[in-house]
């Protein structure tokens, strides 16, 4: 029995080892299920007590925070004694209770909202300029891209297929119901290939090659190419242009693209003559140079037109665009300022200026298409004297001085003189006939007025100062100082983006 009990304890030992091992391992596992769990719900609890303490918080802030009297709001958040109501008070260091505040009903309640949706409005102009603002380069994009696609087909043949294309549209033109539409795809194909001509056919390398016995033959060629494809977009330019004389109205104000549209095949109908005039000498030079035996020089042979959109007259879009962004970062400004000044009296001090800092952008930026526009080649100098009288401005605005109360008179007359000495150099050439802006400095007149009467209306506290308390929530002067400055810059835009259309009919006089 000795003998036979100790294999039987041998193998029973194993055995009882990994069913030892076995337990062990399963209450681990439930030890770190049940801290995981004991951890979740930790976190949980931590989780569930910053919400209360957070809701806590937000509820002892608006027990504290309340819309009270002048003789109850604090010294720094009373910037004009006539307004008796409406002030936020106990707001500080609170910047969710500020930000709720913005759907209270309260004396900044209008400033807030008033510039805030014309920060919106100028930021939805920069969209829609961005994507739909109809652009004369845009038609040679369409025309340079469809050209690189078929680039394996000889250049004449692609050419009188651009014109057959053309001819098509003109023949639908009559049948179509909406001419607009059409007249203005056909004028974008004129564009693109009006560019698209004198960019290729200027180019020797296309036509001339170093095989003596056909030269001649490739010289006329190459004349017949630059008389013949300019020749048909002209008369094909005649033929658009009385068919807008029939079907469109190019008079009335209302119509105001149309006559520009006319205008502009104007232009391009004089600049693919001159072209063909400028194209005569540059085939004599180019002969002189083979005669002489120049052909590695031939390719350094300067081109008639060099620079093809200046000679087209494409005008840039960006002044448009800073005109947009200067008056959506003022407002912008201005709405942050009347929404967060109560934060502190820090904050109130250091947005004020970032407030008088959006004014100065605003009118540096509206005044930029006119100064890119009318002088076209000496802005530089009127940009450097628009910039610095910006940056003078700008620096005075920063200073912490600038923004007390007792000095709203002095800024409002800093903001008006520097609004208006923006102009004097284009009102010094508005009476100039040679400029095409001539009459037109009425409009911007008319929208420095709306600046001025802001000015005006904000330096003099009017109307709130005859009724002390009567215009507490709506109708107060930074109110209508507000209104004044969206009313003026839409003015303003207004008439750029009619300037911007314009200057691609006129070189600036000066060149």
């Amino acid at each position: 029995m000795k003998i036979n009990s100790q294999p039987q304890q041998t193998l029973e030992t194993p055995r009882a080892n990994a069913d030892d091992l076995n337990q062990s391992a399963q209450k681990r596992d439930k030890t770190y299920k049940l801290r995981k769990k004991q951890m979740r719900c930790r976190k949980r609890l931590q989780r569930n007590q910053q919400q209360m303490e957070e809701r806590l918080s937000a509820a002892k802030d608006m027990m504290n925070s309340f819309v009270g009297t002048v003789c109850e709001a604090p010294h720094h958040l009373v910037d004009n004694e006539f307004i008796r109501h409406g002030y936020r008070i106990g707001y500080d260091n609170s910047v969710g209770a500020i930000f709720r505040s913005m759907f209270h009903l309260h004396n900044e309640f209008v400033n807030v909202w008033s510039h805030f949706c014309g920060s919106m409005f100028f930021i939805g102009l920069m969209l829609y300029t961005l994507f739909y603002l109809s652009s004369m380069r845009s038609g040679i994009e369409i025309i340079q891209n469809d050209f690189d696609q078929h680039r394996h087909h000889e250049l004449p043949h692609y050419f009188q297929k651009q014109l057959i294309d053309l001819q098509s549209e003109i023949d639908y033109i009559n049948d179509s119901s909406q001419p607009e539409t059409i007249f203005q795809k056909m004028i974008l194909r004129i564009e693109g290939l009006s560019q698209l001509f004198i960019q290729e056919l200027q180019n020797a390398q296309h036509f001339i090659t170093e095989e003596e016995h056909i030269i001649e033959e490739k010289i006329h060629y190459w004349k017949e190419q630059v008389t013949h494809y300019p020749q048909v977009l002209r008369e094909k330019i005649n033929v658009v242009q009385a068919m807008m004389q029939e079907q469109l109205d190019l008079e009335s104000e209302e119509h105001f693209h149309n006559n520009i549209s006319y205008s502009r095949l104007n232009y391009l109908h004089s600049a693919m003559e001159n072209f063909q005039s400028k194209m005569i000498d540059f085939q004599h030079s180019v002969m002189g140079r083979i005669d002489q035996m120049k052909w590695l020089d031939l390719h350094e042979t300067s081109k008639p037109i060099e620079d093809v959109d200046q000679y087209l007259n494409y005008v840039s879009r960006w002044p448009l665009f800073a005109n947009m962004a200067s008056a959506a970062i003022c407002m912008g400004f201005s709405a942050i300022f009347h929404l967060f000044f109560v934060y502190s009296q820090d904050a109130c001090s250091w947005l004020a200026r970032l407030d008088y800092a959006g004014i100065t952008i605003l009118i540096f930026g509206s005044a930029m298409p006119v100064t890119n526009y009318l002088f076209a080649y000496i802005r530089i100098i009127f940009m450097c004297i628009l910039s610095g009288m910006s940056s003078l401005v700008f620096i005075v605005s920063m200073v912490p001085w600038f923004s007390h109360p007792s000095l709203k008179a002095l800024r409002g007359t800093v903001f008006g003189v520097y609004a208006q000495a923006k102009y004097i150099n284009q009102y010094l050439h508005f009476s100039d006939p040679t400029y095409m802006l001539q009459g037109k400095a009425n409009v911007y007149i008319f929208g420095g007025f709306f600046y001025l009467i802001g000015a005006i209306l904000y330096s003099t506290r009017f109307p709130e100062r005859c009724k002390p308390g009567q215009f507490d929530i709506c109708g107060q002067s930074h109110q209508l100082f507000h209104f004044c400055v969206m009313i003026g810059a839409s003015i303003h835009y207004y008439e750029n983006l009619q300037v911007f259309y314009q200057r691609q009919q006129f070189f600036c006089p000066i060149k």
